[in-house]
């Protein structure tokens, strides 16, 4: 769910990657504590490019619409702030620490998880993770996030979950080598901040 400090809004967003959007019933219940409200609309995806397997899944990114605004409690129940149109994460050889939150498999044999969990990762500079993964990721697109011996990070179930820095979601679970956290190969999420303006002008969609 997204704070957005520059807009306000009579309906909550939820970003999630076009996949999940694409999957998702033309009515869905969103859950969030003891709260849970309606889909209104099933999802506004990035233009004609939206999830291009061509590149990697580059532009892997949706929008949800709630019916009723979510009641946060700012405890268990709270939004998350975009980052910054510039590069929200370092730039660093030795990486900067980010958590990833899901429901996802807790290995590539494993079983969904009844309750939230939260891992911290490493993220990964731009460089390296092009680097860990053969040229196969843009770092226009994309953000690598995991730990350099593997084990740790993404696995089926969590698309569409936030990697957060800083009190902000650079980053949505977009795709994995298998089997899940395999090393050398970071996780790889589309990075938010390359598309701010766009969900901003997006939310739009909700009047």
């Amino acid at each position: 769910m997204l704070s957005n400090q520059d807009l306000s809004l009579s309906l909550i967003v939820i970003l999630t990657v076009t996949t999940v959007g694409q999957a998702a019933p033309p009515i869905s219940r969103v859950v969030n504590g003891t709260d849970s409200s309606v889909l209104k609309y099933p999802f506004v995806c990035h233009g004609s490019e939206c999830g291009d397997p061509t590149r990697q899944n580059a532009n892997d990114i949706s929008l949800l619409m709630v019916e009723e605004p979510f009641e946060f409690d700012g405890v268990s129940v709270a939004p998350v702030e975009l980052p910054a149109l510039a590069s929200a994460v370092p730039q660093s050889d030795a990486g900067v620490e980010g958590v990833l939150i899901g429901w996802g498999l807790n290995d590539t044999y494993g079983s969904v998880q009844d309750t939230l969990q939260e891992v911290s990762l490493k993220i990964y500079s731009d460089a390296e993770c092009t680097s860990r993964h053969n040229g196969q990721t843009d770092p226009k697109y994309h953000i690598c996030g995991g730990v350099d011996e593997g084990g740790k990070g993404q696995c089926s179930g969590d698309s569409g979950g936030p990697l957060i820095y800083n009190g902000q979601q650079v980053g949505i679970v977009s795709w994995s080598m298998k089997p899940c956290t395999v090393a050398p190969y970071p996780g790889v999420y589309c990075k938010v901040s390359q598309y701010v303006d766009w969900i901003k002008s997006n939310q739009a969609i909700s009047a």
